[in-house]
């Protein structure tokens, strides 16, 4: 059985993590499409233009560009048209303080950069709830995926 295709937007600045994040998806048993913004001012204006057909989950760096990822997660929480949208926080620093807020602000987890079996590990996870359509917000004790 081939599996749905999957909608992922990664919103990163870096172009080689951005790579790094399609070279672990290519690994990965599950059909999808990923479309990369590296501007948090980028990202919103495709949301806004593109709600009637939202992507199946949206990876978010908080060290963008021109709108920071907080930024960008508390406008799509507010937006009624996107805040069924769930959103993975994708990024390089750890702090619990930061851990509270976002997910406090509506993110649905907390994945921090690392190496590639880590990355690998919270994708086949996520793209694994995804999948089989459970992809519901879990409780805060949950929210942080584990290396």
């Amino acid at each position: 059985m081939i599996s749905p295709l999957i909608r992922i937007i990664l919103a990163d600045d870096s172009v080689s993590d951005a790579y790094f994040f399609q070279a672990v998806l290519n690994k990965l048993p599950f059909y999808t499409q990923l479309s990369v913004f590296e501007t948090g001012e980028e990202l919103m204006r495709h949301l806004n233009e593109n709600s009637a057909s939202m992507p199946d989950v949206l990876f978010l760096d908080m060290n963008l560009p021109r709108k920071t990822g907080l930024v960008c997660l508390g406008e799509i929480k507010s937006n009624e048209n996107l805040k069924q949208l769930p959103v993975v926080i994708y990024t390089g620093g750890f702090i619990a303080v930061n851990a509270d807020l976002l997910y406090e602000k509506g993110a649905h987890y907390f994945v921090q950069k690392g190496n590639s079996e880590s990355l690998q590990k919270a994708l086949e996870f996520i793209l694994g709830l995804i999948a089989n359509k459970n992809m519901v917000r879990p409780s805060a004790d949950n929210f942080i995926i584990k290396k």
